[in-house]
């Protein structure tokens, strides 16, 4: 993982960091009779683990098609073309499913589709439309969970996915756009009743580039291990924050305004608790893993980030109140976090009541600034450089078995 290529990107990292991030093995080499010896590294072995892969189910959210549905789900993939690429895809399929379902995931799909909506306050105008916002609740978590595992199916119901060449139209990885079609008066997720339409129907796009990037490193044998564990997570990442969007629009898209063009069907995507910034796919990251999870210029040879969220780095459109902080911390996601998620002994021992299960180690950062109006308001508590809420106060020295071991400073972008 820590090629030159790598190191060039990087320079202010030290082979100490990459050891503690797990992508390389630290030596000490003996240099002549006199004793004097130098640190050289060596890259970690491609083999992986014994216990490595993943056996759990895919949810039906990515089957070609389910039993009762009045389309299929790959809206433009034919029968042949799904199974042609669903053996490098079932990895993928797999981990989204397990990040979709785990607690802190089931919580979040709970309430952004069950709990109470209030405009915000003071009232925030958006496209000519309130702003609203929810919060948590105290409803019992078997019946968060149980909650959100039905809507999820209801979701499988009535969504449709495709494999897109987005050329150059579109910098991200995935996009979510409304449609009418098939479900012309909406959706229903949240029950049964098929009266109770509340929610537009979208369409999930996926880049193309991440089965051909798949295909490509599984040709290229043991020594793209790495670069296959950075691409299976981040797609996997990806489908779960298109699924976020297109839950939130599918139940809280205006209903009443669908006798007039999709365009002007009011999408607002509403606020969780005291987030600035309206925008669920990042929202459902950050609750999960505690950051938004990038890879930097879609190059699976580059070191997987995480950065904590709102930030100025993600969702300038969707800023809806405040002002940004100027600085945020990428965290290098630790190998062995990329292992373990990849692993199904490590999944089937993750504590169905930890919502913090996911939450990433954070061991090297690397802060970033950037000329923005400073917020005056800002809180300490929402510091991406603070301790998560589970986590030991740091010591003095930093040790790493804390979550902060180093911080590098001073990178304008």
């Amino acid at each position: 993982m820590a090629n030159a290529a790598v190191r060039a990107r990087y320079p202010d990292v030290l082979n100490k960091d990459w050891a503690a991030l797990g992508f390389v093995r630290l030596q000490t080499r003996l240099l002549d009779d006199l004793g004097l010896t130098e640190e050289v590294h060596d890259l970690l072995p491609a083999r992986l683990p014994e216990n490595f892969g993943l056996t759990g189910e895919i949810h039906d959210l990515f089957q070609f098609n389910i039993p009762g549905r009045r389309m299929r789900i790959w809206q433009d993939q034919t029968f042949e073309q799904y199974w042609a690429i669903r053996g490098s895809l079932e990895p993928v399929f797999r981990l989204a499913t397990n990040f979709l379902l785990c607690p802190a995931s089931l919580d979040w799909f709970y309430y952004l589709i069950y709990a109470p909506r209030e405009p915000t306050d003071p009232v925030i105008l958006h496209n000519g439309d309130a702003v609203h916002e929810y919060r948590r609740d105290d409803t019992p978590m078997e019946t968060r969970h149980q909650k959100a595992r039905a809507a999820l199916q209801r979701l499988a119901m009535t969504h449709t996915i495709s494999l897109d060449d987005f050329k150059d139209e579109y910098n991200d990885e995935g996009r979510t756009v409304p449609s009418m079609r098939y479900h012309e008066k909406g959706v229903n997720i949240k029950d049964d009743d098929p009266e109770e339409i509340s929610g537009i129907r979208p369409h999930i796009g996926i880049s193309q580039d991440f089965v051909r990037y798949l295909m490509n490193t599984y040709m290229e044998g043991s020594q793209s291990r790495p670069r296959m564990l950075n691409m299976w997570i981040k797609m996997a990442v990806t489908w779960g924050h298109e699924i976020a969007i297109e839950t939130s629009q599918r139940v809280h898209a205006t209903a009443n305004k669908f006798h007039r063009d999709q365009k002007e069907a009011n999408i607002n995507e509403d606020l969780f608790e005291d987030e600035k910034v309206a925008e669920p796919g990042y929202s459902w990251e950050n609750f999960v893993f505690g950051g938004t999870i990038e890879l930097h210029d879609f190059k699976a040879s580059n070191p997987l980030v995480f950065i904590k969220w709102p930030n100025f780095l993600k969702g300038a459109q969707g800023l809806r109140r405040g002002a940004w902080k100027p600085s945020a911390t990428e965290y290098f996601i630790p190998m062995q976090y990329s292992l373990s998620i990849n692993s199904q002994q490590w999944w089937d021992n993750v504590d169905p009541e930890d919502p913090t299960a996911l939450y990433i180690k954070k061991i090297v950062g690397i802060r970033v600034y950037h000329t923005l109006d400073i917020d005056d308001d800002w809180s300490s508590s929402q510091s991406s450089e603070g301790i998560w809420p589970t986590d030991e106060e740091r010591s003095p020295d930093q040790s790493q078995s804390h979550r902060v071991s180093r911080i590098i400073p001073d990178t304008i972008i």
